[in-house]
């Protein structure tokens, strides 16, 4: 690996790890905000209608994205075909939708549903013109202009979003950010890409890469429609504003393990590669990462868990209050998906993919099944369904690796638990504030402050050697910041 590859994979993670905490900086303050001022109900249609379209735009993807980024020789026929295809197959799939608007609104039996979904629906066709650009961005690893790209249209639909709710446009104000945010990404890619398709098509060149995008395709769609299934039957089948609750409260602690899951992935894949072969270093860096994630994500689940209702309360209102229940019970289901990503990406490492579509078969299969059986005791019983099923999949996704990398469900656990026992400890510990305060802010802050305080001296005592690693390793971060930074300049 020549060094001008090792810096731009250097400068590719940090741009993308800015990117990733500046979208979720603005979105969180967004969706404070937009909370406060809309009601529940608004949330609830929105949050149907663009579950529906994810489903579509995945069928209309077919992976060729991903196939462009992925084929060595990539010639102007390549791109110029997979635009127009992509570009026809977007066009037909707003088509449908546009159709399918009637049959949806009657479905659900909410008026107001038919033009909303018509005009979010124009996403798709936003999505089918960014398809090649987007993949030469990923190709060419410039990630510094799509941070600056989705930054800078994110603030300004923001802007846009929250004027129109404050004008009591109710759900259109949703739309309407979502669709400026799409035209304004689109227009900015093709202003600073300068790329233009040719009036070209070849159906060998689209045959080739089809044969690689339709297993991200069917990974893909797979994913989007059994993990959208819970939203789309809590919308038919309870009020849309169980619907709007049940988002937001999984929305925080999902944002919280995104964020980790993503550094895990942008470190782990590529290191355990290097190591395929060595299986005592593979294991031993798996085990590192496993620990590390712990670390950092299991105080924070319990402490969303803990300070769930004076959070929801002072940020969102009284309104809200039913989503604090979901809240709770997400940081339930959360705790160990680090332990989910670190086997994947073993698996993934080491070649086997076909075992990681095995695995994605089986778990959205017992996921479909709980869904169904739990549909009639309600949202809350069937998010403590998936809560325990989540747990469950723990040893699903263990089990390959006992054999493969040597590294099974019991060690795994072995070196997982001591953090979740500390927060748990220090959750407890911290949960006595609600006895004798009762104002919601003092309340909130006496327990992040305490918890942080009390976690960190129970890993100085427990887990000394974790503390003396982690801050090593945020050293070497930074002087490698401080290296490309100069290098920059």
């Amino acid at each position: 690996m020549n060094s001008e590859f090792k810096q731009k994979v250097t400068s590719g993670v940090i741009w993308s790890g800015i990117e990733r905490l500046g979208w979720q900086l603005v979105h969180f303050g967004v969706s404070i905000i937009l909370a406060r001022l809309l009601m529940p109900v608004d949330f609830g249609k929105v949050a149907i209608l663009s579950v529906i379209i994810t489903v579509i735009t995945a069928l209309t993807d077919c992976g060729f994205g991903q196939a462009l980024v992925q084929k060595k020789e990539l010639s102007e026929v390549d791109k110029s075909s997979v635009f127009w295809l992509n570009l026809v197959l977007c066009l037909l799939g707003y088509i449908i939708l546009w159709g399918m608007a009637p049959l949806i609104e009657r479905f659900y039996e909410t008026s107001g549903l038919i033009w909303l979904l018509r005009i979010l629906g124009l996403r798709i066709i936003f999505s089918g013109l960014t398809v090649v650009h987007n993949a030469m961005l990923n190709r060419n690893m410039n990630f510094s202009l799509r941070t600056k790209l989705n930054l800078a249209t994110m603030l300004a639909s923001s802007v846009l979003g929250v004027t129109l709710a404050y004008l009591d446009y109710g759900a259109w104000a949703l739309v309407a950010m979502m669709v400026s945010q799409s035209v304004l990404y689109m227009l900015g890619l093709w202003s600073v890409n300068h790329w233009y398709p040719n009036r070209v098509f070849c159906f060998q060149s689209v045959k080739k890469l089809f044969r690689f995008g339709v297993n991200m395709m069917l990974t893909q769609l797979l994913d989007s429609t059994i993990s959208n299934l819970q939203p789309l039957l809590i919308g038919k089948f309870y009020a849309l504003d169980t619907l709007a609750y049940y988002n937001r409260g999984n929305g925080y602690p999902s944002l919280l393990m995104s964020s980790t899951n993503s550094v895990i992935s942008n470190v782990m894949f590529p290191a355990l590669s290097q190591l395929n072969g060595n299986q005592e270093e593979f294991k031993q860096l798996a085990r590192r990462s496993i620990r590390f994630a712990m670390f950092l994500t299991q105080p924070l689940l319990f402490l969303l868990l803990l300070t769930a209702k004076p959070l929801i309360l002072l940020m969102l209102t009284t309104k809200w209050n039913d989503a604090i229940i979901f809240l709770q019970i997400s940081c339930i289901t959360m705790l160990f998906w680090p332990l989910h990503v670190s086997n994947l990406q073993m698996l993934s490492a080491i070649g086997k993919s076909n075992i990681v579509l095995i695995l994605e078969l089986i778990k959205k299969g017992l996921l479909l099944v709980c869904i169904l059986c739990s549909l009639q005791f309600g949202a809350v019983a069937m998010a403590w369904g998936i809560a325990a099923l989540s747990t469950f999949f723990v040893f699903i996704n263990a089990w390959p690796n006992r054999r493969l990398v040597g590294y099974g469900v019991i060690e795994q656990l072995r070196d997982a638990l001591p953090y979740t026992l500390l927060s748990a400890c220090t959750a407890g510990i911290c949960w006595g504030w609600s006895w004798y305060v009762n104002n919601h802010l003092l309340l909130l802050i006496l327990q992040i402050v305490s918890g942080g305080i009390i976690y960190f001296l129970l890993c100085h005592h427990f887990c000394p050697n974790e503390l003396i690693w982690i801050s090593k390793f945020l050293r070497q971060k930074l002087l490698m910041f401080q290296r490309h930074q100069n290098i920059s300049a």
